[in-house]
């Protein structure tokens, strides 16, 4: 009896990871088409990681009223979509393809994390909350009643931000000429970098010193008036 119901256990628990797995897609083996596609899942997880041993033209991740998890992409992808439609929930893209693109079309995209790290690549987003950027270009479109926040860092070459809703918008690149702000039409907040040097705490030293020299000279003057 116990043997029966042990095999039976194991089945059981098989047959979930199967079940679960399956929804989990890994593009290993290269298709004809030279594209990997996922589309909305009936059961979670809802993940795509595209590109891990075999190189991939075009890795596409369709979030048709369901939720991803996470979509991955590596630098063996020419180029990498995640889109998330209305009802959809989107929650990862973390991409290292030669264009990234993530769109956020209505859907649920609040706790997104759009992470693009090949410094020779083209990496835009549309409506999605939160883009860390390290590629070559970074572009982010944040439309009316959206809420968005973009960070390039130093590795970027370009960053650009247009804004008609409400924005953060912080940027590193070298020269500063290359970070672009468009914001006629919404809220934005520009954020310094916290490694970058503080002119005012050069300007509040040199008063500092400024001060303390005609302090020392008004009293050396009143010495000798007084002598």
């Amino acid at each position: 009896m116990v043997p029966l119901l042990l095999i039976i256990a194991l089945l059981s628990v098989t047959g979930t990871f199967v079940k679960s797995a399956s929804n989990k897609t890994v593009c290993d083996e290269k298709p004809s088409n030279d594209t990997c596609n996922q589309y909305g899942c009936d059961q979670q997880p809802c993940s795509i990681l595209c590109g891990q041993s075999s190189p991939f033209e075009r890795c596409v991740q369709e979030c048709n009223s369901s939720t991803c998890n996470s979509m991955v992409c590596t630098s063996s992808v020419n180029s990498c979509l995640q889109g998330c439609p209305n009802g959809s929930i989107c929650k990862s893209f973390e991409c290292d393809a030669n264009v990234c693109n993530q769109k956020c079309l209505d859907g649920d995209c609040g706790s997104l994390v759009m992470t693009c790290t090949n410094e020779k690549s083209t990496c835009e987003q549309d409506d999605g909350p939160v883009m860390i950027c390290h590629s070559e270009s970074c572009q982010q479109l944040c439309t009316s009643g959206k809420k968005c926040n973009m960070t390039c860092s130093s590795n970027a070459k370009e960053c650009s931000q247009r804004c008609e809703g409400e924005c953060f918008y912080q940027c590193d690149v070298q020269p500063v000429e290359n970070c672009v702000l468009n914001c006629n039409k919404g809220n934005c907040t520009k954020i310094e970098s916290p490694t970058s040097p503080k002119p005012t705490d050069k300007g509040i030293g040199a008063h500092q010193m400024g001060v303390s020299v005609s302090v020392v000279f008004g009293l050396v003057l009143a010495f000798f008036v007084f002598m």
